[in-house]
């Protein structure tokens, strides 16, 4: 079920009134609880919204998930009466809920964000003097970065709400080793916080019945108008679990695998940057101070080579380089003189990428670790422009088993693709928002792939064995 087109519409028949405008209802209360269990989250939201007119009239509701999360359940409740949600394809609920809403009824949508693919906007039509809870649930497997998992709760209801409270329960297979909760981190991409990594949100209690769970609360001491995230970091004792830790429920396992104290490898990494016509202006700008970044980034050990390709495809250097200032200097230089022009030629800039680090002799034996770092912000518009042929072809060409990870510069870029090439390709996609941050948005994402401790891992998992 893919989350990017569907929506969520609630239908039921209250009253005929026409909606007008006036000051949107209270929020009278906002509570959200979120159960964690072997790093796998399930979070409810539930509001409680105040319509005191003598009308219905329509009110927005944010309900911010994280990026790779999923709606599970999603409910309203007037009277003591359930109404679950539908769902449907988009563009029909769209049109039902309009219908609804002109009639005067209670109706919700859902609608994701062009931009944002972790926002989620509720439209609400409140049927005149009624009160309506909403209960929204979502789940996530938390992911791992850089060494401490992460569950994030947005919480900006828009408005002052007097009885607001966040609960989180955590239970683990393995003692909890670290666990962190910070002060309430800002909306804001571009806002820079100096507070130190160790700070604990003051709000929050903290309690831990056993080593292997943990109980927080946060209840905020200023009712004003909230607008942040709330963060929780942890992580378990890796210690005695080379093999890692094996989770087993009605017959099905979870093989989590995060070893410690490994040396990172020496990489071998090819950066692919698009520098078609789209790119012209602050994007390639962007670009280059990314790179800029990312060159003082690289230790000695490492080598790497970077291509520029519009319809056309340019090379930095013949092979890869070994990591030195003078290299450096000469890479950024180089990079510093693009300029966007031309179409763009995804399928041979990727084959091309692939058959030099294919012709890089005995990656694995050297204990080396080959990444090739693939940014577009189009959809392939030069050469070989059919998605299922792009695939195609790079996987027959990816015979080295080579990551390729792949970054989606703006709202053009045919993102779908990107997470299949990725996909296919033993790596992930990521969106990089045209901003005000995205060289950081870049230089963070490079921070976390950058560090690779192992490569060519094999697990052998024997049969007929109890779990």
């Amino acid at each position: 079920m893919m989350k990017s087109y569907l929506s969520i519409l609630f239908l039921f028949y209250l009253m005929n009134a026409k909606g007008v405008n006036s000051e949107p209802p209270d929020i009278l209360r906002l509570h959200i609880q979120s159960d964690i269990r072997m790093r796998f989250a399930t979070t409810q939201i539930t509001s409680l919204v105040a319509n005191n007119n003598n009308y219905s009239q329509e009110v927005t509701f944010n309900v911010n998930l994280p990026e790779e999360a999923f709606i599970s359940s999603f409910k309203m409740v007037i009277d003591d009466v359930e109404y679950p949600g539908e769902v449907k394809e988009k563009e029909q609920a769209k049109k039902a809920y309009e219908k609804a809403k002109r009639k005067g009824q209670s109706a919700g949508h859902v609608a994701k964000k062009p931009r944002d693919t972790n926002k989620f906007k509720i439209n609400i039509n409140v049927a005149a003097l009624r009160n309506v809870t909403f209960e929204v649930r979502y789940q996530e497997l938390l992911r791992r970065k850089l060494g401490l998992y992460e569950h994030s709760i947005y919480v900006n209801p828009g408005q002052p709400v007097e009885d607001v409270k966040i609960q989180v329960y955590i239970e683990e297979s393995k003692e909890i080793r670290i666990l962190r909760v910070p002060p309430l981190r800002s909306t804001d991409p571009t806002f820079t916080d100096a507070t130190p990594e160790s700070t604990t949100n003051p709000d929050a209690t903290i309690s831990r019945p056993s080593i292997k769970t943990a109980e927080i609360t946060y209840v905020p001491s200023d009712i004003g108008t909230l607008d942040g995230i709330f963060e929780i970091k942890y992580d378990i004792d890796r210690r005695k679990q080379f093999n890692g830790d094996i989770l087993a429920v009605n017959g099905y396992f979870v093989h989590f695998f995060a070893p410690a104290d490994l040396e990172p490898i020496p990489k071998d990494i090819l950066f692919i940057l698009d520098t078609s016509g789209s790119m012209t202006g602050r994007k390639i700008a962007q670009v280059i101070q990314a790179m800029i970044f990312i060159m003082h980034d690289l230790v000695e050990g490492d080598r790497f080579n970077i291509m520029d390709f519009d319809d056309q495809i340019i090379f930095w250097k013949p092979t890869l380089q070994p990591w030195n200032p003078e290299n450096v200097k000469d890479s950024l230089k180089w990079v510093r003189q693009r300029r966007a022009s031309g179409g763009t030629n995804i399928n041979r800039a990727l084959l091309d990428g692939l058959e030099l680090m294919s012709t890089i002799s005995n990656i694995t034996s050297e204990g080396r670790s080959p990444v090739i770092v693939f940014l577009t912000d189009g959809a392939a518009s030069s050469g070989v422009t059919r998605s299922t042929d792009i695939l195609r072809n790079v996987a027959e060409a990816n015979e080295k088993t080579i990551p390729v990870f792949s970054l989606s510069f703006g709202a053009d870029a045919d993102f779908t693709l990107l997470q299949k090439i990725s996909l296919q390709n033993y790596a992930v996609a990521r969106r990089i928002y045209e901003a005000s941050d995205s060289a950081i948005q870049l230089k963070n994402f490079y921070n976390e792939i950058s560090a690779a401790l192992m490569t060519d891992v094999k697990f052998k998992y024997f049969g007929n064995k109890s779990m």
